[in-house]
Formats: structure tokens, C-alpha cells, sequence
């Protein structure tokens, strides 16, 4: 559970918020974060004037591991990979329009009377897509409005306040450019959810880095108009960068990945499209969106994609269990995260989430190589979404899942190797001028350097061409020269 607060100054914040969950707390949509409760309590603070009560606005809500921003950058996160995981991944983000459909129109019974509301949630953005549990869920209501239902209302519109310059629409930014208040539609809702589906199709496509790639274009786009933002419109219209950016993504996507391409086909066509009636409402998105997994899926078969062997398959999913077992393990410090506008104090963690992993900054080469076997050790084992369960459906024979419990798991998945050159008992080196023989069995002349350097062999030359002095003995010779920079240890006379 996790307590979220407000300051007696963002009291009317806390209300919209707290309203919203009441409002929404009995639909039955797993993709809202729960809604426990709120309550208020007073601090004494004590001022020139004397003692003054401070009243703080709590909200008692479901714990989010993580949010959207921090699940692409944790490097025990990796992006789908196979087809089914591609199409499972979208069909289980995509559960956020259904979320965004729910606060888009609902009702409250009352006894005998129901009302039907209209609602915006004005705020969608990663950092308000919680994972809970491994799901996704729709959280921060703090910018949502509400309203009675009116009838033979085609597009409800509303006054709205707040909201992220980032992921908001064009007619937002001017309407907060002019300073002048003019109600918006519900599918500023729709604009920002499709930019939210652009930057993780990014993700799936490109990883991490390739949403800081992302960021920096549109920055850089801004940047030519004028702006200092990262937004991804010019105040009008999409920026031409965007389309731009998607037709790069998909020159560069797996070709076994069917679901993308019509993602980003949706994105454009439906959702970031200038004229706020240009783009699908909620109920319309959601259909289209049940309709694009069907037809990926078709895709998908239609190309006959060539079946994933079973020791592949096996592999795959021993290293998904590991880092599930990893995850159980992972410990988290415990404390707030203060924000400008809240804190979020965690009560009862549950599941731990994984161990977000900062890149090692290291100040010499001798130092990084000094470490490299602890840093190696310490990279966390990648859980790809949907794996385990996809993995699972297609391996039920028994003869390949046969060995694949946690007891019957090995200790480590892949052996340490800490950089030891080892001898070969055969040289294998092939000739390489006519006249030269394969070599024979080899001892090492200098072991201490062969434990320092690599070394480089050389084919054992015929017998005529031998200079005096030479080793008879072709099975013990050593047709070696050390490498650069290390001088062969001093033969010994026989004592």
C-alpha cells in the first residue's frame, strides 16, 4: 500500500484526486491503480505568530513498483523479442486505453438512481503508469474532471488545468500559451496516450536508449521553433520529425514483429492527429486496438515463422526463471519520494521489484579492468515481458520441460570466466604455405607469460628448411612466438 500527500496548498489537487478514485473505485477495470481511502490530519508548526496547524491530504492507494519511465530503464527489464511476445506485450500495455475508457464514461448507482458521468483524466504520461504486480495501471488523477452526462452531446468538452506540456495536445499548449480558459474534448486524453504508445514503440524496437534518442530529436525540433521542450507538436500540428522518427523504426524492427507496424500506423492515422475530432474516442480506440492484436496475430501465422528449437527454448526460459528468482531476492531501501507537487510513503512493499541499476563510472582504464569480474557478476539477469507464460504454453511436453524446477536448476546459468588462457594438447594450426605440416602435440616453453598475454602460433616448418640446433622431436616442439612486448622466460641447463 502506498500513502500519497498532499500540502494544505494543494488541497483542491487533493480533492480532483481523491473525487476521481472515489468515483471510480467500484468499476471492476484491473487497469486503475486501487483506491483505499483518504483521510487529513494536522501538524503543529510553530511560527513568529505561535503554534499553527498544517493540515496534510492523504490518499491511500495501491503500491506501483515502478512507473512506465522507470520499467524501460531498469536493465532487468529487456524488450520482447519473439512475435508472440511482441503482440502479448501490446495487448497487455494497451489494457491503459480500456483504463482511459472507463474514466472516459462511467456511472455511480445510488440506491434505485444511476448517473452517467463523462470523465478526463488530463494527465497521461509514463510517470503515471504504474506496474503493479507486473501489470499496467492508470494512476495520478490529480489534474481529472468529472461531469454529469449530457444528453444528445456528441463530443462532451470541459475546462481543464494542469497537465505535462510534454504529452499534452496542441489546443492545451494554446489555451495555456494564450492564458485564456477553453474547454477541451475528451480526446486530449487520446493525444497523449498515443504519444505515451510512440515512446514504447521505441522501447520494444531500440531499448533504453533509443527513448533518450527520441527525447533528443523532438528536443532538437523544439528547438528549431523556438521552444524549449520536448513536446511532439509545433502547437498545430504533429512535427513532421515524429513521422520521420517512425518510418525509422520501422526500417530497423524485427520482421517477425507483426504488431508494431500497426501500432504506429494507429498512432499516426488515429490518435495524434491535429483536429481533436480527427482522432478515436475511447470506445472506438479500444475496438481498434482488440482488432490490431487479431490481425498481428493472423500476420504472425500467415508467415510461418520458422519454430524456435526446443534447447533454445529451454535456455530461454531458465534465464526467465532466474530473474524472477532474482527479483524475490532483491532488497529496495526503504523511504520517500518527494516530488513537487506530493510524497509517496511506502507502507507494505509486497513483491520487490528489481534492482535498478546505475551504469559504473570509472576514472582510469586499470581501474575498470580491475573491477570487471564484480561488475560482470552484478549485471541482473533480464526478465523479457511474457516469456515465461508464452514459453510455458508451447513447451508442454514433458520431455523438454523434464529438469526445469527451481530444485533442478543449476546454481549459476553460465559459468564465470576470469580471462585464463588454457593450452590445447593438439597445435591445430593448418598450413599455410605448401610444403608445411599440421603441428604436433605442444608444451608451453614460458608459462608465466602465457598466463599475462596471448600467444601467437606459427605452422612447424619442414624438416630441410629447420635451422641447426632445432628440437628432432616434432611432437615436442614449440612453434610459438610470444606476444608483443613479452620476452620468453630463459632456458635452464640441466642441472
Amino acid at each position: 500500500m502506498a500513502l500519497k500527500s498532499y500540502s494544505s496548498g494543494m488541497r483542491t489537487v487533493y480533492n480532483w484526486e481523491k473525487d476521481a478514485f472515489f468515483a471510480l473505485r467500484r468499476d471492476d477495470s484491473r487497469a486503475i491503480v486501487n483506491y483505499f481511502g483518504s483521510y487529513s490530519h494536522d501538524e503543529p508548526r510553530e511560527t513568529p505568530e505561535g503554534i499553527v496547524n498544517d493540515t496534510t491530504y492523504n490518499i491511500l492507494l495501491e503500491y506501483g513498483q515502478m512507473d512506465l519511465d522507470e520499467y524501460c530503464a531498469d536493465l532487468a527489464n529487456v524488450p520482447p523479442v519473439r512475435a508472440m511476445e511482441v503482440i502479448r506485450f501490446w495487448e497487455s500495455f494497451c489494457t491503459i486505453a480500456d483504463a482511459i475508457r472507463r474514466v472516459h464514461n462511467f456511472r455511480i448507482r445510488q440506491g434505485k438512481q444511476e448517473n452517467f458521468y463523462n470523465g478526463w483524466h488530463a494527465d497521461i504520461k509514463p510517470d503515471n503508469i504504474l506496474v503493479v504486480n507486473g501489470e499496467f495501471r492508470l494512476a495520478d488523477f490529480g489534474f481529472a474532471k468529472f461531469s454529469e452526462t449530457v444528453k444528445n452531446t456528441t463530443l462532451p468538452t470541459e475546462y481543464i488545468e494542469g497537465g505535462t506540456d510534454t504529452y499534452g495536445a496542441p489546443e492545451f499548449a494554446r489555451m495555456k500559451q494564450s492564458g485564456t480558459r477553453t474547454t477541451v474534448t475528451q480526446t486530449i486524453d487520446t493525444w497523449s496516450f498515443g504519444c505515451v504508445l510512440s515512446v514504447v514503440a521505441a522501447w520494444i524496437i531500440l531499448g533504453f536508449q533509443g527513448i533518450r534518442q527520441y527525447e533528443m530529436l523532438r528536443k532538437m525540433a523544439n528547438s528549431r521553433l523556438g521552444v524549449n521542450t520536448d513536446r511532439f507538436h509545433d502547437g498545430n500540428d504533429l512535427l513532421p520529425e515524429i513521422k520521420d522518427w517512425h518510418d525509422f523504426l520501422r526500417t530497423h524492427m524485427r520482421t517477425s514483429d507483426t504488431a508494431t507496424p500497426l501500432i504506429l500506423e494507429l498512432i499516426e492515422t488515429r490518435m495524434l492527429r491535429a483536429h481533436p475530432e480527427d482522432r478515436h474516442e475511447s470506445e472506438k480506440l479500444c475496438k481498434e486496438l482488440a482488432s490490431l492484436k487479431q490481425r498481428a496475430t493472423r500476420e504472425h501465422d500467415d508467415k510461418k515463422v520458422r519454430e524456435t528449437e526446443g534447447c533454445v527454448k529451454k535456455a530461454l526460459l531458465v534465464m526467465d526463471k532466474y530473474a524472477v528468482l532474482q527479483d524475490d531476492k532483491t532488497s529496495r531501501v526503504d523511504g520517500l519520494h518527494v516530488g513537487s507537487r506530493l510524497h509517496v510513503n511506502i507502507i507494505d512493499e509486497g513483491p520487490k521489484p528489481s534492482q535498478f541499476h546505475m551504469p559504473v563510472q570509472t576514472q582510469n582504464h586499470e581501474s575498470n579492468r580491475a573491477g570487471k569480474d564484480k561488475r560482470m557478476l552484478d549485471v541482473p539477469y533480464a526478465k523479457t515481458p511474457h516469456r515465461k507464460e508464452i514459453l510455458e504454453e508451447e513447451m508442454k511436453d514433458i520431455r523438454l520441460l523434464f529438469g526445469m524446477s527451481e530444485e533442478g536448476m543449476p546454481s549459476e546459468p553460465f559459468s564465470k570466466h576470469f580471462g585464463e588462457t588454457t593450452d590445447s594438447p593438439i597445435n591445430d594450426t593448418p598450413p599455410q604455405k605448401a610444403g608445411e605440416r599440421w603441428g604436433g602435440r605442444l608444451t608451453p616453453r614460458n608459462p608465466a607469460s602465457r598466463s599475462i598475454s596471448p600467444v601467437y602460433r606459427v605452422p612447424i616448418p619442414p624438416p630441410a628448411s629447420r635451422p641447426s640446433g632445432s628440437i628432432e622431436n616434432e611432437a615436442f616442439s614449440e612453434p610459438r612466438i610470444p606476444a608483443r612486448g613479452i620476452s620468453p622466460a630463459p632456458s635452464q641447463a640441466p642441472g
